[in-house]
Formats: C-alpha cells, structure tokens, sequence
C-alpha cells in the first residue's frame, strides 16, 4: 500500500504511477546536505539547479532561501537509483519536499529513455542560467555518469535556449532581414553555383591559436585550394596578409560587425545569410553572395520563396548541433562541389590559454566563462591526451562535423588543426603534407569571379519591397487583434479576434511557435498571456521603420 508520501509524489509525477510499483526500497543511508556542500554550487546565476543525486531531501532545506529569492527558481533532483526514491519517500522529509512547486524529481534512467528526459527538462527550462551540480555527498563511482549527464544536459539546453532567444528576440533577426533585403537584387547567389569548384580542394579556416603555424603553407595555396573564413577567421587571415578566397559571416549580432571592421577583406567576395547584423555591410565591399540556409527561420523561407529561390536550403545539410559559421563554410564547401574538405585552424579549445589567433580583436579575446549554456567550460583531452579547457560550444561542432563527414563520405575531410581537442572519425594530417600532394595550379580567383558574375540574384527591388510591405500590413492587423485580447473585455470579441489573428500571414511567419514561446517565459502561468505576445508584435513592428 502507499504511503502518503509515495502517493503524493505520483500526483506531483503521474509517469511514474505503474512504475513505481516495481521499484525497490533501498535499505542504504541516505547522505544529508552541509554548509560546505552549498558553498560549492553556483547559486548567484541559477534559475534551475539541476542536482544528480537526491540523498536524503535536506538539499531542499538548504536551498530554502534561494528558492524563495525568485518564484521561477526551479530545484529538479535527477536521481538514477529508483530505489533510493522509495527509501526517500519513506523518510521524514519527503512530504515536506513534495509540496513545495518549485521542487521537481525525477527518476533518471538510461539509453534513450533518459535522452528523452533531458530534453524534456531542456525543451521546459530554456534558460541561461541552468546548472547541473553534484548532490550530497555522491558516491565517486557515480561521478563519470553524471560527467557524461551533465554535458548532455548543457548541450540540450544550449539548442532549447538558442531557439527561445530566436523566438523571444525575433525581432532582431526580422529586422535585419528587411535591411538585409536592399543588397539582395545586386547579389550572387551561392544555391545556383552547384558542383561549381568539383574536385578543388577547400580549406575552412578557424580563428583558433594554432592557425598561426598554418599561415605560410595558406599563404602559398593561392592557386591550389579554396580558402573560406568565417567570422573571427576573416580578421585572423587579411591580418597576416591572407585574403580567403570566400569570406562569411552570419551572427545578428554587433559582434560580427566588430570583427569585420579588424579585418582587411573588403574585396573579398562576401557571403551572407538573411539574419547577418546589417550594419556589417558597411565594412566590406564585396561582391556579395545570398546564402539561403534555412538558419534563420520561417521569414526567410517565406522571402526566398516569394523571390522565386526554390533551391535547397544549404542548411539541411548541417545537424541540429551546427550553430556556427564553420558548419555552414563546411556545407557550402560540400555544395560547391569540393574535395578533398580541410579544416585548420580549429582547435575548438583555449590551446596555449588562447582562444583565438593573433589579429583577432583583444576584445574577442577574454577566456572568462560565459553564462551561456553554449560557453561553460570543460576539461577535455586534446590530441596529444594532455588536459584542456574547452566549452560545449566546441563540443558540438566538433560533434556536428563528425556527423556531417560521415554522412558524406564521397569526399575526404582532413583535420590540419595542429592543436586542440580534435574532431572524431576525421583523419589528420599537415597542411604542409596536404599542400604538397595537390599537384594542379589553377586560377581561382578567376574562377570566384567567374561563378559570381554568372549567377545573379533572380529578383528585383521592386518584388522585395512589394513583399515586406505585406507582411508588414498583416502584422499592422495582427496588433489590432491583440489589443482586444488584452483588453479582454468581451468574450465574443476575444474569441474572434483569436481566431482571426492566427489566419493572418504575420501570425504563420513571424510567430509560429508563439505559444510555446511565451509558456516557457512563466511554466506556471495556467491562462496564455496575451500582454506578452502584444509586446513582442509591438517590437516586431519596430523592425519595419
């Protein structure tokens, strides 16, 4: 039979209403919380502390005063052992613990049901500020699980958030795609140059310390290889007098315009996404390529679309964890038909105490830890098995192109990175070596320009400006419907106003996930709030002026 305990907890969990029918009672001591234990968790920029290990309850007792300081701060306890979650339920905190909101258990189990859990948590708490610390007095042999645990979780979370941040602050990539538009009829455009460059080889460039014992060998492939940079990798070459043959950027943010202007590409041909932070346009002069990538949501599909840009999204061929400049140089790579693909320059870890190489902004520099999912860091073994600090931001790419390169195995990809964590399943090699065993001299910059001139951009202004202006006047209709649902004065009128709101084009492009969205600003909140969604339109509408 039940205790209240237990039957209160499968009210709060009603997942676990069969299962915990079997599971065992524990007949170990459960550790208690201590001062010393709470002095090692990272309380100041917590919203949900997530803590492997549920011990005897009196965590929660400790972090009485931190959930009280905010009542979005969530407690989860992930717990592996389903027997110590019965031993707990038959001790004398655990009905004080489960009637307290903001506390969640969890059973963590194995294999996919517990991939699927961390998501679940992942896809409900989307927040920077998600921590995953050890519980009470966790037992050593427990410790690489929930290493392993703790990096699946963060890595999760990174993508929830990212996706949160492109749906709460969508009206920063919406607003550079409308200024972003103005370059669009005097663009080339990359998804027609297919198989363009077969068989040359391509080298990515990434900005980190060890690119700096490539440079020679870069800088005598003029005429051998394709050289993309991205980003931070743009400033790290045209300072040591190296001008890629492609540069690209795609960040919405003023970062992306800080590394540009410490750059000195500004003839390079400059390949551009939808969402790039418009003011860079200011700091080269191009020839600029349009990328559709698919990165940047519905709005672009809708705009490429009603541009008559039918092509393949260069985006499909990267995997959900791909959320930099590299992964898409790396697609693009593909796309155009490259081979053999090279990396260098792409230690994805502080080599030497370093982030990046020399002529990268010193503001870019700072090694602080972020406190975004994306950058907290990790000891990871570099190639040579030595430590190193690296960050799950790293992790994933370095995950995102392993996968690529083994879904695409018609090409060679080769690691020339001399430093950092490495990239699995990719064969390494010098870029010296590599350099030596491409025989062929061709012009390529002849051939850029060539490709470049032949395909231009399939629109007009005229059909652009045409196009804006109608999602525009939608959402002009959407803030009209949403002023009667704050208002909330009339149900009818409310109940139309709903409907008619969702039927409009602004509604289907600009807010699709819109409910999902604006439940993960408050879980608890039992009726949508309509004052939110009004406020976001309302900076939506800003990105027109």
């Amino acid at each position: 039979m039940f205790s209240n305990a237990a039957a209160l907890f499968v009210e709060r969990f009603p997942r676990y209403g069969l299962s915990i029918l079997a599971w065992p009672t524990g007949v170990d001591v459960l550790p208690s919380a201590d001062a010393l234990w709470l002095g090692s968790l990272p309380l100041q920029h917590a919203e949900v502390l997530y803590l492997y290990g549920l011990g005897d309850g009196s965590a929660a007792l400790l972090l009485k005063d931190w959930l009280d300081r905010h009542p979005a701060h969530r407690l989860i306890f992930l717990e592996p052992q389903a027997q110590r979650i019965m031993q707990f339920l038959n001790g004398p905190l655990a009905m004080q613990v489960l009637r307290w909101a903001q506390i969640e258990i969890y059973h963590l189990p194995q294999g996919k049901e517990k991939r699927a859990l961390l998501q679940e948590m992942a896809d409900r708490y989307p927040v920077r500020g998600a921590f995953l610390a050890q519980g009470p007095h966790l037992p050593s042999s427990e410790k690489q699980s929930m290493a392993r645990t703790k990096l699946a979780l963060l890595r999760k979370t990174a993508l929830s958030h990212a996706v949160f941040v492109d749906q709460f602050m969508g009206h920063v990539p919406l607003r550079h795609l409308v200024l972003n538009a103005r370059h669009l009829p005097s663009a080339f455009y990359l998804n027609r140059m297919k198989d363009s460059f077969r068989n040359i080889p391509a080298i990515i460039c990434g900005a980190g310390p060890s690119l700096q014992s490539s440079l020679y060998d870069l800088g005598q492939m003029e005429n051998q290889a394709l050289v993309f940079a991205g980003g931070s990798a743009i400033a790290a070459l045209t300072q040591q007098g190296i001008s890629p043959h492609f540069a690209i950027a795609i960040d919405p943010n003023p970062e992306e315009m800080r590394r540009l202007k410490n750059s000195f590409a500004f003839e390079v041909p400059f390949l551009f996404t939808s969402r790039l932070f418009s003011d860079c346009f200011a700091a080269v002069n191009g020839p600029f390529g349009y990328v559709r990538s698919g990165m940047s949501g519905i709005p672009e599909l809708w705009l490429d679309e009603e541009m008559g840009l039918t092509e393949p999204t260069l985006g499909a061929l990267l995997s959900p964890e791909s959320i930099s400049v590299t992964g898409l140089s790396a697609a693009i790579a593909y796309f155009l038909g490259c081979d053999p693909i090279i990396f260098d320059g792409l230690d994805l870890a502080y080599t030497n105490q370093r982030r990046y190489a020399a002529g990268v902004a010193a503001s870019e520099e700072a090694s602080h830890e972020s406190l975004q999912p994306v950058d907290r860091h990790l000891m990871k073994k570099d190639r040579q098995g030595r430590p190193v600090v690296s960050a799950v931001r790293w992790v994933m790419e370095a995950n995102a192109l392993s996968r690529m390169a083994r879904r695409h195995r018609d090409r060679r990809w080769v690691n020339c990175t001399q430093g950092g964590i490495g990239i699995k399943g990719i064969e390494t090699a010098l870029l010296s070596a590599m350099r030596s065993s491409f025989s062929s001299m061709r012009d390529l910059r002849a051939l850029v320009h060539s490709a470049t001139q032949r395909w231009a951009m399939p629109t007009t202004t005229a059909v652009i400006s045409e196009k804006i202006d109608e999602l525009k006047t939608s959402l002009d209709r959407v803030l009209g419907h949403l002023e009667i649902l704050v208002q909330n004065d009339n149900a009818g009128k409310c109940a139309l106003a709903e409907i008619e709101l969702f039927d409009e084009e602004a509604a289907a492009i600009i807010f699709l996930d819109i409910q999902k969205t604006i439940r993960a600003l408050d879980p608890d909140r039992k009726t949508f709030d309509w004052k939110a969604f009004q406020k976001m339109a309302l900076q939506c509408q800003r990105a027109f002026l």
